[in-house]
């Protein structure tokens, strides 16, 4: 793989680069962790938007709205690319110079059946001639799963997929499965490269570094020309799934000296999970100066029925968000935060003077698995606006 050493535009896609952090990353991170590479695969930055949040159906009827939109941002990471998409290749941008660079031939990770993550490093992986080894835990047989969803775009780009129960999945765990299937993979003579569960490692935290480096310079911006009070946004909510864009953030959040109040919603573990993983990230890291996480971080559990099975009250509000701004979430981690979010917190937040972002982090080729599909639908034909159109002969 040869290395591009001069600065890159990054419309050209595709190119393993050398990296320059931040100056807030050099001066406090031991630069034996900082990566050196970083490949090309998102088109970045993502774009921001004023985003006209609807009300609960059980807030209907009061006259006003309970917070101020005008102050409600969202920042689109689910437009990074169309078949990426997400806030996965930020992460992969870090991880897979690693496979590059170091001779390998294929890669391993792990996830759900539906896993966002496994589809964007299995499209990625493609796209840089690495062959993809996708480890997915479900319910059902083998054969018995429908190829939809993100699975769909899986077997689209030909990967190599290896099924295996919860309760495997919860036996052994994700490191030893992803072991195993590498030992496998090398007794048929490949070298595979192992990325963890949601790429969330110290490495994959840098992309989520470099996107909080982006919105900061988006609110100075906006500040400038008199669109934000202050020149960062006062609230940053995003959905928390393996805990990777939750350790970059917080990272960055405090090393940048960004005031922002971040608010993660965990779709699966509990927030004591998350804290911890946020916090092994920042031992393995050797960052010394970040204080107490949870004075500047709130996480809470918005899982409801668990992870990955969306309530009616979750599918109610995504199609109303979809159906009033244009704006598609899913209902694994996205529609499921920002549900939770706008019942349990957004009222206690004084919109008239504080501003929120909420990061979009894709997922929604998840709308196209049958069970998810399908409790769209059902929701959907209460309204269902098409019709037969009247035709005169008249032209």
């Amino acid at each position: 793989m040869r290395i591009t050493e001069e600065k890159m535009d990054r419309s050209l896609l595709y190119q393993v680069c050398p990296y320059n952090p931040p100056s807030w990353i050099a001066a406090n991170i031991p630069s034996s962790a900082i990566p050196l590479h970083y490949v090309t695969l998102g088109r970045f930055p993502t774009p921001i938007a004023k985003f006209a949040l609807p009300l609960l159906e059980t807030e209907l009827g009061g006259g006003t709205s309970l917070w101020d939109n005008n102050n409600i941002y969202i920042k689109r990471d689910d437009l990074s690319s169309s078949d990426l998409s997400g806030n996965k290749v930020r992460k992969l941008e870090f991880l897979l110079p690693e496979a590059l660079l170091n001779g390998h031939d294929s890669v391993i990770t792990i996830g759900g059946i539906q896993s966002n993550h496994a589809r964007a490093t299995a499209i990625a992986s493609r796209q840089l001639g690495l062959e993809p080894h996708l480890i997915l835990r479900g319910r059902q047989n083998p054969e018995d799963i429908l190829p939809d969803g993100n699975l769909l775009l899986d077997r689209l780009v030909d990967s190599h997929i290896h099924t295996v129960t919860p309760a495997t999945y919860a036996t052994i765990g994700s490191a030893s499965l992803t072991s195993q299937l590498k030992t496998q993979l090398e007794m048929e003579g490949k070298k595979p490269y192992i990325i963890p569960v949601g790429g969330s490692n110290p490495l994959g935290s840098f992309g989520y570094m470099e996107m909080i480096n982006e919105l900061n310079q988006q609110a100075v911006a906006l500040h400038s020309n008199g669109r934000l009070r202050t020149p960062y946004f006062d609230h940053i909510v995003f959905a928390c799934g393996s805990g990777g864009t939750a350790s970059g953030i917080v990272i960055a959040t405090k090393l940048s000296g960004c005031k922002s109040k971040i608010h993660a919603v965990g779709v699966c573990d509990s927030p004591e999970y998350f804290y911890n993983h946020i916090e092994q990230n920042i031992k393995d890291l050797n960052i010394s100066n970040m204080g107490d996480v949870r004075e500047f971080c709130s996480i809470y559990n918005g899982q409801n029925l668990g992870y990955a099975r969306a309530s009616d009250d979750e599918i109610e509000y995504l199609i109303k968000v979809s159906s009033t701004t244009g704006i598609i979430l899913d209902p694994i981690y996205s529609g499921k935060a920002l549900y939770f979010f706008v019942k349990n917190v957004l009222k206690t937040i004084n919109t008239t003077e504080e501003s929120v972002v909420f990061i979009h982090t894709g997922g929604g080729y998840a709308n196209f698995a049958n069970e998810y599909s399908e409790k769209i639908n059902n929701e959907l034909k209460n309204n269902f606006k098409i019709k037969k159109l009247i035709v005169h002969n008249n032209k």
